[in-house]
Order: C-alpha cells, then structure tokens, then sequence
C-alpha cells in the first residue's frame, strides 16, 4: 500500500473494519469499544511487523519501512502475493480511507 503511508492506528482499525465489511475477508474479529471497533489481533500483528521492522510508528503515525516494501516485493515476485490483488487492495484501501476522512 505505497500510496497509504502515514497511517495512525486507529484509522488502520478503521480501514480494516471497512474492507472486511466490503466483503474482503482479512480474517480479523472485530469488537466494538465506546466509539470504535478494534482488534487485538490486528494490534498484535502490527506490534509483531514493529519488531520485525517492517512498520515504523512516528509521531503516531505508521510507515512502511524500506525492508517492509522489499519483503512485500519479493512476496509478489515468488507469487505469494499477486500483483493484482496488491493493486486492487491499494486502490480499494484509497477509497475507503477517503471515506472515513469524510466522514471525520
């Protein structure tokens, strides 16, 4: 998702929520908290891509760092990823967030 960059968490909660609600299954159980629904699991697995250094978090923002965009390039090269469903994911993910910042 080279085009989101500069995500804070809870919209990464939030863009998750949409997709999975737009039918694109990510299989993340979602649970509803005062005003927002969130995911251990989706936090947990960030917290792991942050160990990994694949995710940087700055000033509360998250980026891909540059051995995240390697891991995911040699993904989509050995096929563990098609480049088609990157693609969709990107411009889906761009729809949504345009929405919910709408909406905010």
């Amino acid at each position: 998702m080279s085009k989101v960059e500069g995500l804070d968490v809870a919209t990464l909660q939030l863009l998750v929520d949409e997709l999975q609600r737009q039918g694109i299954d990510l299989g993340y159980r979602f649970v509803s908290l005062v005003k927002h629904r969130v995911s251990k699991d989706l936090q947990l697995d960030l917290n792991l891509l942050k160990v990994m250094e694949l995710v940087v978090e700055i000033d509360g923002k998250l980026f891909v760092t540059e051995r995240g965009r390697a891991v995911l390039r040699k993904a989509i090269e050995r096929g563990l990823i098609p480049q088609r469903l990157a693609s969709t994911l990107d411009i889906v993910a761009a729809r949504v967030l345009e929405a919910i910042r709408r909406r905010s």
